[in-house]
């Protein structure tokens, strides 16, 4: 029975739910400036679990379900998301359930990845395609980067605790063709090539620039700058290419343009930085020089509404995803451009 159990775990890696539908939609307009003719952010739908759906689990499901307990295709703490380099394919990870949720955003397929048995997901935090269709995971319980292909096999890790410290933020840079990751408790920036080599580390623990107070989450500009979020010293900080650090705004506080728990941080297509914070329960959109555009969402369950939101990512035609944990969903928003 343990040999038997054993390859179930693995085959159950990458569990999958049967096709359908997997999305709820609002049946009225949520945009924001509320009341404008012409809204800059509108709420597309949210997803929640095949729990929320008619269709059934597929084979595997209901065989590891027999011989090993209930496999949950439900999202439950989901925090850092990407899509897969064709852009079919949401990847969130779940820290609460230690997995990578795969959801098909063509057939509402849903796989469920943990790794393996040597390097079994605990707390993944963040994720992010590569231009091959490989994903990347940090698990910051393990202190590592677990690697994945497109469909959610796993395929290898690297990294250890003492090189990583506890890895959070990652993100692909696709103007210097690297892989920028966070150690949240070293305050450190890493900086990794294609082949998992360490060629460079900056900054340190601090509160001056170029210093960071447990950052969580980064962003990539067009032109290459990074954009961190550098999370106990309340603000976001901008770095050159070069990783020198160019400025920085925010502050600790309860207004608007302040800050009081920031995670997320994304761009949109021209350039507008998106701040998720936890603790306003909304999404704060500046310019890079850090001028407040737009808040959008509130306190709430319903749709608009975010309860201890985290991580956020934008896709190339500007829908904006947000990790919804405190509702253990993805509510998803669109961006609108400003019509000529």
């Amino acid at each position: 029975m343990r040999v038997l159990t054993a390859l179930f775990v693995v085959m159950l890696a990458s569990c999958t739910a049967g096709p359908g539908e997997f999305i709820r939609r609002p049946e009225m307009p949520i945009s924001w400036p509320i009341y404008e003719p012409h809204p800059r952010i509108s709420v597309l739908f949210t997803y929640h679990d095949v729990r929320d759906t008619d269709r059934s689990p597929g084979f595997l499901t209901s065989i590891g379900e027999f011989l090993l307990g209930q496999i949950e295709h439900s999202v439950m703490s989901p925090y850092g998301m990407c899509l897969t380099a064709d852009a079919q394919t949401l990847v969130i990870a779940d820290t609460g359930q230690g997995v990578l949720h795969f959801i098909s955003l063509i057939t509402g397929v849903h796989e469920v990845a943990n790794g393996d048995e040597r390097h079994p997901l605990v707390s993944p935090i963040g994720v992010t395609a590569l231009p091959d269709g490989r994903i990347l995971a940090t698990d910051s319980s393990r202190g590592e980067v677990l690697v994945f292909s497109a469909s959610g096999e796993f395929l290898e890790a690297f990294g250890s605790p003492r090189e990583l410290g506890r890895p959070t933020g990652i993100a692909w840079d696709p103007v210097g063709e690297r892989i920028l990751l966070l150690d949240t408790t070293g305050g450190r920036l890493l900086v990794y090539d294609q082949a998992w080599r360490l060629i460079q580390s900056a900054g340190e623990p601090g509160k001056q620039g170029g210093a960071f107070n447990h950052p969580t989450n980064l962003a990539v500009a067009a032109d290459g700058k990074i954009f961190i979020t550098d999370s106990l010293n309340f603000r976001v900080q901008v770095l050159s290419p070069e990783f020198e650090p160019l400025h920085s705004f925010g502050i600790v506080g309860t207004g608007p343009g302040t800050f009081a728990k920031p995670k997320g941080i994304a761009l949109d297509s021209e350039g507008h930085v998106y701040v998720v914070d936890a603790m306003f329960d909304n999404v704060q959109i500046f310019d890079q020089q850090g001028v407040l555009l737009l808040t959008f969402a509130q306190s709430g369950s319903g749709f608009g509404g975010l309860s201890l939101p985290s991580g956020i990512h934008i896709s190339k035609d500007d829908r904006v995803f947000v990790a919804d944990g405190g509702n253990a969903r993805v509510q998803v928003f669109q961006y609108h451009s400003v019509q000529p």
